[in-house]
């Protein structure tokens, strides 16, 4: 059996190669004319040294005559940014979504994203060697391919950052996050924060782009803006609005308790991002996203080179949501989605490009130490390694200093050992409701961030809150949403 076994998979590592070199080779015979690809994404961009790095990056590209944009959005504000240009109806080749900042299901529903069956078998060999096929399920939709997932960290897991130094300072113990799960209880740490050190330090990091962490422990079924859960215990798949369940109103209630006691910046609600603070030593906590192995290396970056405690603050669970959290799509106003593709294909397959676009030049913006691990060069004007997984493959990326030689390994084990939503495999249609969609996530992309970041007082607000949203059609979402979720169910 295990001859057989090499055999298979020395034929279908064959065929992959055959696949890519047929992919090049076209490009190659037929002399491509050159072609300018456009990318959208969130996050760093514009850095000083950003026009150096992108002639190394084309240099890179000359195999397939092409030359790379990257147009960058903080995240606060990158949903608004990019239904603007998508509108307008404006030429690009490809953009960042995900289930929380310009939402797949919805946007690609929509007709913005272009369906990919007909093109990854001759364009993307790499990636279809590479993905798991669960990711290439969430992706779809009527059978119907419209994005790329990015390979990064798919188990979910909340993280909280603290910076050393103030936490030992205080003599606070962080072990009682992970222990409690409970955001509450950091509040001692918040207040001595507030009253004893300088006002220009910020207790906790909250803002548009990062509201106040909470153990919802659920799955969200069309991303955080959208109504609609199952609890990740529930194997009956019962679809609550996580809205008006007792954990989002803890969740307010605490994060306005907070912001009246000045732990949280006046003009939390409109900032996208706070990475700036962060990096000048200005935040003293904040929530992570996603909690990795080796993630406390990225953090600490994020704090400026501050020592940390990189705390996981919940359970491990694969979830649909967080197989499309970071993904790729191909615009349908692309004019050349090939060469789109077989540019994104190479992220996969080539470590050199990979690294260029994330880590920036090698003595330059990075270096080699003895051990073979990576580390940035301070001051040197580029450097977007925090936001690898938002690039393809980041398991392509280079071991940065800090991090276990074994990093990627561990992630993956991490991938494959965590607990499974009961939804996993199902895929949500959002084409029956897509009015009610565009209508709910307008009422909660106006609310959500002023009442998670305690901006706003919920005795009034709440309730007003919850009024637009039946009246934008809610429950219709919700009750659609459970039809489809008991038909999947049904036909198991």
């Amino acid at each position: 059996m295990s001859k057989r076994i090499r055999k298979l998979l020395s034929t279908a590592l064959a065929l992959t190669l055959l696949l890519a070199a047929a992919a090049f080779a076209q490009a190659e015979n037929t002399e491509l004319e050159p072609y300018h690809i456009k990318w959208y994404i969130t996050g760093p961009m514009p850095q000083p040294g950003a026009d150096r790095v992108m002639a190394r990056v084309n240099e890179l590209l000359e195999p397939i005559n092409a030359t790379l944009e990257m147009v960058s959005t903080d995240f606060g504000n990158y949903v608004q940014k990019m239904q603007l240009v998508i509108s307008a109806g404006e030429p690009f080749d490809l953009c960042y979504t995900s289930n929380w900042s310009l939402p797949f299901y919805a946007t690609a529903n929509s007709g913005a994203f272009l369906a990919l069956n007909d093109y990854l078998e001759t364009y993307c060999p790499t990636i279809l060697e590479t993905l798991p096929s669960v990711g290439w399920t969430a992706a779809s939709i009527h059978g119907g391919i419209y994005a790329i997932p990015n390979l990064q960290i798919w188990a979910k897991a909340e993280g909280f950052v603290i910076r050393k130094d103030i936490a030992d300072k205080y003599g606070f113990d962080v072990s009682v996050l992970a222990d409690t799960y409970d955001m509450a209880t950091i509040e001692p740490l918040l207040a001595a924060i507030q009253a004893n050190e300088s006002p220009e330090i910020i207790p906790i990091g909250l803002c548009a782009g990062r509201g106040i962490y909470s153990n919802h422990n659920h799955e969200e079924i069309g991303g955080p803006q959208l109504p609609g859960v199952v609890k990740l215990y529930d194997d009956t798949c019962t679809v609550i609005n996580q809205f008006t369940d007792e954990a989002f109103v803890y969740t307010m209630n605490l994060a306005r308790d907070w912001y009246l006691k000045g732990y949280v910046v006046p003009d939390a609600a409109v900032l996208g991002d706070m990475y700036a603070q962060q990096k000048a030593g200005l935040v003293a906590t904040t929530g992570e996203g996603a909690w990795k192995p080796g993630g406390d290396v990225v953090a600490k970056q994020q704090m400026g080179g501050r020592d940390i405690y990189d705390i996981r603050v919940s359970d491990p669970y694969m979830t649909n949501a967080m197989l499309i959290s970071t993904m790729t799509a191909v615009s349908a106003t692309s004019q050349n989605p090939e060469r789109a593709l077989m540019f994104y294909d190479m992220i996969f397959s080539s470590k050199e490009l990979y690294n260029t676009i994330t880590l920036g030049m090698e003595n330059v913006d990075y270096k080699f130490n003895e051990d073979g691990t990576a580390s940035t060069i301070p001051n040197s004007g580029y450097d977007v390694s925090t936001y690898g997984w938002e690039f393809g493959n980041q398991f392509n990326q280079y071991v940065m200093e800090g991090q276990p030689l074994d990093v990627w390994e561990q992630t993956i084990e991490l991938n494959n050992t965590a607990k499974a939503s009961p939804l996993i495999g199902w895929t949500f249609d959002p084409e029956p409701i897509a009015a009610e969609i565009a209508a709910v996530s307008a009422v909660t992309g106006e609310y959500n961030r002023l009442l998670l970041t305690g901006s706003v007082d919920p005795e009034t607000v709440y309730p007003e809150f919850l009024a637009k949203l039946d009246a934008a059609g809610a429950q219709k979402i919700i009750e659609e949403e459970q039809r489809q979720i008991d038909a999947w169910k049904a036909g198991q």
